[in-house]
């Protein structure tokens, strides 16, 4: 297949990734941040921050939470 898209601006590895059934992406990174990604445009609409280290995993609890864990040692839920 082909590349559709690429999505850059995190500043440090990608380590998990999700997606929501209206087509957002989630990523999380080693760069402590997770960004919330358009797909169609590829742009970046929001980037959440809080944990003090890499966020290693993400999951989205029936498309309306958004849980996140961080080698910091603690889980976070937007």
């Amino acid at each position: 297949g082909q590349c559709y898209r690429s999505l850059s601006g995190h500043k440090d590895t990608i380590s998990s990734l999700a997606v929501g059934s209206s087509g957002e992406v989630y990523s999380a990174s080693a760069d402590a941040t997770i960004k919330i990604w358009d797909l169609t445009s590829g742009k970046c609409f929001k980037t959440l921050t809080g944990h003090k280290s890499g966020v290693t995993i993400l999951i989205l609890n029936m498309d309306t939470d958004l849980i996140s864990g961080s080698s910091d040692g603690s889980i976070k839920s937007i």
